[in-house]
């Protein structure tokens, strides 16, 4: 599937044309802080500009997943997840990062000129919605795995899959692929070392090669 992102298909002069129209704001946070709360009244999408960040969600018992992660030329906001009721979302930093705010109502109400630029932003927006059903369906997936052995491959496989790359480096720690997969961090530690053990891996620290079956 392609990529799309939210200036895909648009001239460094649209860009600058887009922007005017929709009257964006730019913000910085340090690490750690809680950039974006999802609510009902919350009417923003955010871009990340600079730095990383993870969409976690903490349920009705206080249990806390993480659901996504974001990098440069992400989006977020409930266009992409949108919240249950009783469930706490949080958008918060990894690194220290710079994200430009951009009112959802701009975006879905054209000006009167209809702008040819404003048109392919819709667009794109369309497809990263499609994108992130995507991965939110792939990410259920792996979490629905019976055991972590099978969690752990589904989504390294996925991650080959996706990046065309053997070994592949993971775009997140270790505790926070745990986090990702539903598991104790300890015990996925254990599998990875036994996996490495029997040949089905190799792997140190975030990259892992995956032996294929002849």
């Amino acid at each position: 599937m392609k990529q799309y992102n939210l200036t895909s298909g648009l001239s460094q002069t649209s860009i600058k044309r887009m922007f005017r129209c929709f009257r964006p704001q730019l913000k910085r946070f340090s690490s750690g802080e809680t950039i974006f709360r999802y609510a009902q009244e919350n009417r923003l999408l955010g871009l990340l500009t600079e730095g990383t960040a993870v969409l976690r969600m903490t349920d009705i018992d206080g249990a806390v997943s993480l659901l996504d992660t974001y990098e440069k030329g992400d989006l977020f906001g409930e266009l992409f997840h949108l919240p249950l009721a009783g469930f706490e979302y949080l958008v918060e930093t990894e690194k220290g990062c710079q994200v430009l705010f951009i009112s959802y109502d701009h975006i879905i109400h054209p000006c009167g000129n209809v702008c040819e630029h404003h048109i392919q932003l819709i667009n794109n927006l369309f497809f990263m919605a499609a994108q992130r059903s995507r991965n939110l369906s792939l990410h259920l997936n792996i979490v629905n795995q019976p055991t972590i052995r099978k969690k752990l491959m589904t989504y390294l496989t996925c991650l080959c899959s996706q990046t065309g790359e053997n070994p592949v480096t993971l775009p997140m720690t270790l505790s926070a692929l745990a986090e990702y997969l539903c598991v104790d961090r300890s015990a996925m530690t254990r599998e990875i070392r036994l996996m490495n053990l029997e040949g089905m891996i190799r792997s140190s620290r975030r990259e892992f090669y995956i032996f294929r079956k002849e």
